[in-house]
């Protein structure tokens, strides 16, 4: 993943975000980037992994939901979770 920053109206690329993962989200602040179940933040230039969201069960493939405006509390689901069942984890900086 790629991130991005406009200045005018030229977009400078300002990171590369190598993770696996299909779902991204990011915070409306824009120094939380959520790329599958890996959590990024920026301070200043730089970009680094802060987390790895996993469930207290197991370790499930987590599809993202949301982030919140400032970045603290991210909604995920686990399709795979609960014999298939599927489930949705809260989790909270």
């Amino acid at each position: 993943m790629y991130v991005f920053v406009r200045s005018e109206e030229t977009w400078n690329q300002r990171a590369k975000l190598i993770q696996p993962g299909q779902s991204v989200g990011v915070s409306d602040a824009g120094d939380t980037v959520v790329v599958g179940p890996h959590v990024f933040v920026r301070n200043g230039e730089t970009w680094s992994r802060e987390s790895k969201l996993v469930d207290d069960d197991t370790d499930n493939y987590f599809e993202l939901v949301g982030v919140s405006d400032a970045g603290d509390t991210v909604v995920v689901g686990a399709p795979g979770a609960d014999d298939y069942a599927g489930a949705a984890y809260v989790f909270e900086r």
